[in-house]
């Protein structure tokens, strides 16, 4: 039996997902009271930046399994999409964070708005190309899709948002539980639960 190489990248997926929720705290009580809880803001970017480091490497070599073990290309250059995209929209939350007492948050949440359109379109391109993969991933395939559609669908609202960060958050889960089963053999046809 071959060794599963993408263990490590399901084991920062999950490290990802479980940094999500104090770096929300810390972001939230700083939303909340800037002067009272200021503290907060390197830890809520130092945090920030681990779970991006960590999911940006998981997406990476959840594309490479697809890849190599699947011959799947259709999700190369969404996921780098996706991937920029990601370091744009954290870029832009870092920024109005730091700049908070300048009262310019309309012009971040307005900058947000505008990248999260488009971000939304490439994540539903995401889900319809992941479901023509002609393996299940452990039955996981449509979920992880349809998941990923509807995050992305909730980001570009901005009013879902946290409903957007848990649909995000068991994406990531669902992705590392494939990558640390490794790349499922070959099937010949796909079961369907009803």
């Amino acid at each position: 039996m071959e060794e599963n190489r993408y263990v490590l990248a399901g084991w920062l997926a999950i490290a990802s997902v479980i940094i999500m929720v104090p770096e929300m705290i810390a972001g939230g009580l700083f939303d909340a009271k800037p002067e009272k809880f200021y503290f907060m803001l390197p830890i809520h970017i130092m945090l920030v930046t681990i779970e991006v480091a960590f999911g940006i490497y998981a997406f990476l070599r959840f594309r490479t399994m697809l890849k190599e073990c699947y011959d799947f290309h259709k999700l190369d250059v969404l996921i780098i999409l996706i991937i920029c995209g990601t370091l744009v929209i954290n870029g832009i939350g870092i920024t109005g964070r730091i700049l908070a007492g300048l009262d310019m948050k309309i012009v971040f949440l307005t900058a947000l708005m505008i990248v999260s359109i488009p971000m939304a379109v490439v994540g539903i391109m995401f889900g319809i190309k992941l479901l023509q993969l002609n393996n299940s991933l452990y039955g996981l395939k449509k979920p992880i899709a349809y998941i990923y559609m509807a995050a992305a669908i909730c980001f570009a609202t901005l009013i879902f948002v946290p409903l957007g960060l848990i649909l995000m958050m068991t994406f990531t889960v669902m992705m590392a539980l494939v990558m640390i089963r490794g790349p499922e053999p070959e099937q010949q046809t796909e079961v369907e639960f009803v």
